[in-house]
């Protein structure tokens, strides 16, 4: 069976200039998960998924309507034939490790697209020559982890040039921190010293009254 029978002809895309706030649009508008990205003669020249829009955001902290399509996409897009046979796709999948791929014809314009949940649907409906657990092996293959790829370490080159005539800093003169002079306080007229009381008199003890003679009787 070609895997034409089972692709869907009707295929969403965007333009590498337009903004992720609009392919978001077309994502959510055709509950979609996927949109090729086609130049003027639909010729595929990137994939852009709803991961890609998302970490484009998150990284670089910018409105999805500041970001071109071009600067979130896939540049490298792997793509079958209308003629390849749903065994070779499944395949192709698998060795790949994607969920969907571009389908396009000889002239490289783009006709169609699929994915791996139509060929499961096929399958469940018996419309697909396959058995479920070519599926679900295909399924296990894409959803393991691929391998990171390692960093792109360049060497840092870092020219120190000295100047040789700098001029020398002038010699700072020491000097000796006087404190200023207070402010004299005006003195205040000293207070009369109060006169002291008079002293009363002293009172003189009254004088004893003579005593009588006494007569010597006769």
């Amino acid at each position: 069976m070609k895997i034409e029978t089972l692709m869907t002809s009707d295929v969403r895309t965007c333009r590498a200039n337009d903004s992720l706030s609009a392919a978001a649009q077309a994502m959510w508008e055709g509950d979609l998960g996927c949109l090729p990205v086609v130049d003027d003669s639909k010729g595929v020249v990137g994939i852009l998924t709803d991961r890609d829009v998302l970490m484009a955001s998150h990284l670089r902290g910018a409105p999805l309507w500041t970001i071109a399509v071009s600067e979130a996409m896939a540049s490298v897009v792997f793509s079958v034939s209308p003629s390849d046979s749903v065994e070779d796709v499944l395949e192709r999948m698998q060795s790949l490790q994607v969920r969907r791929l571009p389908v396009v014809s000889k002239e490289g314009e783009l006709v169609g697209i699929v994915s791996l949940g139509q060929l499961a649907c096929a399958v469940a409906n018996d419309a697909a020559p396959l058995k479920p657990r070519d599926i679900a092996a295909a399924f296990a293959a894409i959803s393991a982890p691929r391998a990171p790829a390692q960093p792109v370490v360049e060497a840092l080159v870092i020219e120190v040039t000295r100047e040789t005539s700098a001029p020398a800093a002038p010699a700072l003169k020491s000097q000796t921190l006087q404190p200023a002079p207070r402010k004299a306080k005006a003195s205040k007229p000293a207070a009369p010293k109060a006169k002291p009381a008079p002293k009363a008199p002293k009172a003189k003890a009254p004088k004893p009254a003579p005593r009588a003679k006494a007569r010597a009787g006769k």
